[in-house]
């Protein structure tokens, strides 16, 4: 059971049990996840005590190996420095969990000892100028330990440390990692020297079917304890110095709109909808606000936690349209937003298109028409005529390229339809059989006609260069804006060629089509949904949609 309530700074709190839950290979444990800028903290909400030389210490559980103190991305690099923070009260030798009270940024996790007397410890992770900072502050004097844990987390590469200690302080450095760990705020320190052998039974994800179940597919690593700190103030300070780190916060008057938010709801409703969804609602927005690492001086949203904590190209122009009302009416971030989008415009103009990671890796063939249609919905909240202006010259450079046969972001035009590589929209996977590369989204079967380096339609991705376009011109009609002929152009060719080789009457339209041997796979999928509803109007009529969606449902 999850609840959620408000402090008295009206900051957003989960209050979470502490028990596990087996169901499904324990994928159902409530996760705790702090974040701040380059800087997540993350734990299960289980109490997962260790034995040492000092007594019994307690701590949230990691079920994923990628869970703990991540700092990233850092010299293009994510790096693990810390499993977690354990600790006790130095007056208690034995603790209970009660709950778990999280936040956006903070978390306190309670406890009762052996004489019933409450015991609570809070984790803060916040990132600043020049540094990223966690403290965990106790109710109590108390004994800390913190589990290192110095991993590249996407190459899995442990670094060995060292340690130099100072009076109340020490510094922690990894080898070969470009940051180290300054510890302060304990009065001594006691020499405990444990290795363990942590096992992650949630590992990172990825599963595995054994006697006819499916399991996670457990990750063991090795983390170290070397020494106990102890603190009289029950507070300790880890301190990752980044001295290039300079950015602008976003957050900073948040919590006022939160707070009107939150009475506007109440105030529509009139009781109609329980308190508690409304307060799910105001935290999902708080919750908006811990995405962003810094990429120059802007805080630029990164894909998710984790093994996502990068910028995915196309997880951020998704995460930006469709919180678009978000940004600009509920937290007034309009000021924010241009900026970031007039970014990413002038980054697609410059390196013809957008890669997997914006500008590294390969590119993608949904990012930019978004992008496009992004910036047009944008200038309509806020007026602000430049981001039309270069968002019609990235489109008119677009469509020319497009057409030439030189191509943009990895897309050609032929036969009045947008051409990219399989793998290149969000089905992005390739799996491997028998050693052969092949695009999920690919029927097995047409592995003897096609190489899976072919250009294909796929029918999202014409959608949504479409529904761009339109948006763009529909933008222009607005500000009086001239020229745009070719993307009027483009536009028609690409109406007509989406009619001639996807439009089907009564159902959905194919999911791929290979337009020099006429194959179409007819698999039913979310992006045949996606290209319904981004096409009403330029293609589909709602009878038509009304039609086609007998085979929604069966879906």
């Amino acid at each position: 059971m999850v609840k959620v309530y408000f402090s008295k700074s009206f900051k957003p709190l989960c209050e979470v049990e502490t028990s596990e839950d087996p169901d499904w290979d324990y994928a159902r444990n409530k996760q705790v996840l702090l974040k701040d800028a380059l800087v997540e903290y993350s734990t299960s909400s289980f109490d997962a005590p260790i034995t040492t030389p000092v007594g019994v210490l307690h701590g949230g559980n990691r079920d994923f190996s990628w869970q703990g103190l991540l700092v990233g991305p850092v010299g293009n690099a994510i790096y693990k420095v810390l499993d977690a923070i354990y600790y006790r009260p130095l007056d208690s030798q034995e603790l209970k969990p009660v709950r778990v009270i999280a936040g956006r940024d903070a978390a306190r996790y309670l406890y009762a000892d052996e004489h019933e007397r409450p015991y609570e410890v809070e984790i803060v992770v916040r990132t600043k100028k020049g540094r990223c900072l966690v403290k965990a502050s106790a109710s109590r004097p108390s004994i800390f330990a913190p589990l290192f844990a110095f991993y590249d987390m996407e190459s899995g590469v442990r670094a060995p440390f060292s340690i130099v200690r100072g009076s109340n302080a020490m510094e922690v450095e990894p080898e070969g990692m470009s940051l180290k760990l300054n510890v302060r705020g304990f009065s001594s320190v006691i020499d405990i020297n444990q290795e363990l052998d942590w096992v992650y039974k949630l590992g990172d994800g990825f599963r595995a079917i054994r006697d006819g179940k499916v399991f996670f597919v457990r990750h063991v690593r090795r983390v170290s304890a070397p020494v106990a700190l102890i603190s009289e103030e029950g507070a300790i300070n880890v301190e990752i110095p980044l001295d290039k780190l300079r950015f602008k916060r976003i957050d900073y008057k948040a919590r006022s709109k939160l707070e009107v938010l939150r009475k506007e709801l109440s105030k529509r409703v009139k009781g109609e909808v329980p308190q508690q969804v409304i307060d799910a609602i105001v935290l999902r927005v708080d919750r908006l606000l811990s995405f962003g690492v810094p990429s120059g001086s802007i805080l630029v949203p990164e894909a998710g936690s984790m093994w996502f904590r990068r910028v995915w190209a196309r997880d951020l122009i998704e995460g930006l349209r469709w919180n678009l009302l978000t940004y600009t009416k509920v937290l007034d971030l309009s000021e924010w937003l241009v900026k970031l989008v007039r970014n990413l415009i002038s980054m697609a103009y410059y390196h013809r298109g957008l890669r997997v990671f914006v500008d590294k890796g390969d590119y993608v063939s949904d990012a930019v028409p978004q992008l496009i249609s992004l910036s047009a919905k944008l200038y309509q909240l806020t007026r602000y005529e430049k981001l039309v202006k270069e968002a019609l010259k990235l489109a008119s450079t677009a469509c020319k390229l497009l057409k030439s046969g030189e191509g943009f972001s990895g897309c050609k035009v032929r036969d009045g339809l947008v051409l990219s590589k399989a793998n290149s929209s969000w089905m992005d996977v390739l799996y491997e059989v028998e050693g052969t590369k092949w695009p999920l989204r690919l029927p097995w079967g047409w592995r003897a006609k096609f190489s899976s380096e072919d250009l294909f339609a796929l029918v999202e991705v014409n959608a949504l260069f479409v529904e761009g376009l339109d948006s763009l011109l529909n933008a222009m009609r607005g500000t009086g804006l001239k020229g745009g002929e070719e993307i009027r152009e483009l536009r028609d060719e690409l109406v007509e060629g989406y009619k001639k080789w996807f439009y089907a009457e009564d159902s959905l339209p194919p999911l791929t089509v290979e337009p020099s041997t006429g194959a179409r796979d007819w698999t039913p999928s979310s992006a045949s949904i996606t290209a319904l509803a981004l096409l009403k109007n330029s293609v589909y009529g709602v009878n038509e949609i009304s039609k086609a969606w007998g085979h929604v449902e069966e879906m």
